[in-house]
């Protein structure tokens, strides 16, 4: 399955993979970056996966993180927790 999605991506390069999520929005991202407290992670996120992949660049085909690549990563594979350390530490990808 190919999923094709016009809105922002978050990369997070981490040590072994890239990590990928969809955001719903640019402002989105920035107004939960801007006060993680009083934002709203679903508000930010468009899809609440994660997807990565150990190739750099836009053109590559991602897969969805498994569990032990988010934990090798992050140190756990609650979404949540995830999710908000990707939207704080990651960059931005425009499509």
């Amino acid at each position: 399955m190919v999923l094709i999605f016009s809105s922002p991506t978050l990369h997070y390069e981490g040590e072994e993979n890239n990590f990928i999520i969809y955001a719903s929005s640019r402002e989105a991202v920035e107004e939960y970056t801007e006060d993680p407290e009083s934002g709203s992670l679903v508000a930010a996120v468009d899809l609440y996966k994660v997807y990565t992949t150990s190739t750099p660049g836009n053109d590559t085909l991602y897969r969805e993180a498994s569990n032990i690549d988010l934990h090798n990563e992050f140190g756990s594979h609650n979404m949540d927790d995830i999710l908000e350390q990707i939207l704080l530490k990651g960059k931005i990808l425009d499509k």
